[in-house]
């Protein structure tokens, strides 16, 4: 899938309608998203290789992984309006992509790749903790998401 194709089908995916800030429901925009999915050819690419989406929202990620061959993808997201939105858009997209309502911490089945846009901690000071300590005990091959420079040394630490 091109670039440009990828980004046009990433845009299609909705936002949250209702961002619930003490959650850090945050968008990775289109662009964004299809950067940190194609940052994955580093690992061989997500073609028929397993990916866990932790904090899904309405499915961007996870569904871009999807249509670049990923398989099985799985959302993990804890408000359950927006894993409804997810599996909607996966529908639309024409993937197959399954979304679960319930909290990072609760997900014990690995994958290859973990991809996720994580909370950052603007509202809630390590809010994206858990989410990094599921990330790196789920994934088999590599963790890509997106973070903060202060975040580094917390991740290094872990890696």
């Amino acid at each position: 899938m091109r670039r440009s194709e990828l980004v046009r089908a990433l845009a299609r995916v909705p936002p949250p309608p209702r961002p619930r800030p003490e959650l850090e429901q945050v968008v990775s925009p289109p662009e964004c998203a299809a950067d940190l999915l194609e940052a994955t050819t580093a690992e061989g690419g997500l073609a028929g290789r397993s990916v866990l989406d932790l904090g899904a929202g309405t499915g961007r990620l996870a569904i871009g992984a999807a249509l670049l061959g990923a398989a099985p993808v799985v959302g993990i997201e804890i408000d359950s309006a927006l894993a409804e939105i997810a599996r909607r858009a996966a529908t639309e997209a024409g993937v197959v992509a399954e979304f679960r309502t319930a909290d990072v911490r609760e997900a014990t089945e690995p994958a290859e790749f973990v991809v996720m846009n994580p909370p950052f901690g603007a509202q809630r000071a390590g809010a994206d903790r858990p989410f990094w300590e599921a990330a790196f005990a789920l994934a088999r091959r590599a963790v890509f998401a997106f973070s903060l420079a202060d975040s580094r040394t917390f991740i290094a630490q872990r890696a």
